[in-house]
């Protein structure tokens, strides 16, 4: 199964350098949901605010510059729960760069 996903992410990391993504097209796509499964196998599946473990979303940190999603890292990414990731976007909205806004979100 591992290196049918390898695969996969090839032909994905191909189709990626010659078009760009939606957001949408990539919140969908087999590579966001195994980067998922691979953020979520190293960190807690936990809000980094509130510390629930129920209705967690991976928030970006980051959008990257022409749609290039898959050159995203870990860094780039957090666990927050479904009601403070809602109330993070409420609050400071959608920017290109949000790792200050959301750390001091999550020491709010």
């Amino acid at each position: 199964m591992y290196l049918d996903i390898q695969e996969k992410n090839k032909e994905l990391l191909k189709a990626h350098r010659r078009d760009k993504f939606s957001y949408r097209d990539f919140i969908k796509s087999d590579f966001w949901r195994i980067q998922k499964e691979v953020w979520y196998s190293q960190h807690k599946k936990r809000c980094a605010r509130c510390k629930t473990t129920k209705y967690i979303n991976l928030h970006h940190k980051r959008y990257p510059k022409n749609n290039r999603y898959l050159g995203l890292s870990d860094n780039d990414f957090t666990a927050l729960c479904r009601g403070c990731h809602f109330k993070y976007h409420k609050q400071y909205g959608v920017q290109q760069y949000m790792q200050t806004t959301t750390n001091r979100f999550i020491r709010k």
